[in-house]
């Protein structure tokens, strides 16, 4: 299966996350180095641009964890074509999709789903429950919660 991570899996590396989100993306991040399911991502995005900050230690929040961390995953990112699906060019979007990104404050999200455009499941894990309820009619795309994401695939902490 192929999904998109939002931003709140790099935030939930950094000292400034709770507990248990620190403790839920340790347990999705090892899930994910053992499964065979692949992220995809969109190499000019926010997400790069966090994930770069945050594995330089350019991040006022990113402590040993996230550094470390967050290097294991560019690691993987770059060098495991298998496991990280990465798009160079954002996909358009439907006419849709885009009506529902410009109702309400959403365009800071189309990141989001030109990567999940460029996927087979067009699934993304978000912790924006705005922008799950904004979306929740229309048939393109799946937007899970975390916790829908973990239970989905039996991921236990």
């Amino acid at each position: 299966m192929q999904f998109v991570f939002n931003e709140w899996f790099l935030d939930w590396h950094k000292s400034s996350a709770t507990k248990e989100e620190t403790q839920k993306v340790k347990c999705i991040f090892a899930w994910y180095r053992k499964s065979e399911h692949v992220l995809v991502i969109l190499n000019d995005s926010p997400f790069i641009t966090k994930l770069n900050k945050l594995r330089k230690g350019e991040d006022a929040y990113a402590d040993n964890f996230a550094i470390s961390q967050l290097k294991v995953f560019y690691r993987i990112k770059e060098f495991d074509p298998d496991r990280v699906l990465s798009l160079d060019d954002a996909p358009k979007l439907d006419e849709q999709t885009m009506v529902l990104l410009s109702r309400g404050n959403y365009m800071s999200d189309r990141y989001l789903f030109e990567t999940a455009m460029g996927s087979v499941d067009k699934i993304i894990i978000t912790t924006d429950e705005k922008l799950r309820k904004q979306f929740a009619n229309q048939q393109l795309f799946q937007l899970w919660s975390v916790d829908q994401f973990m239970n989905h695939f039996n991921i236990q902490c």
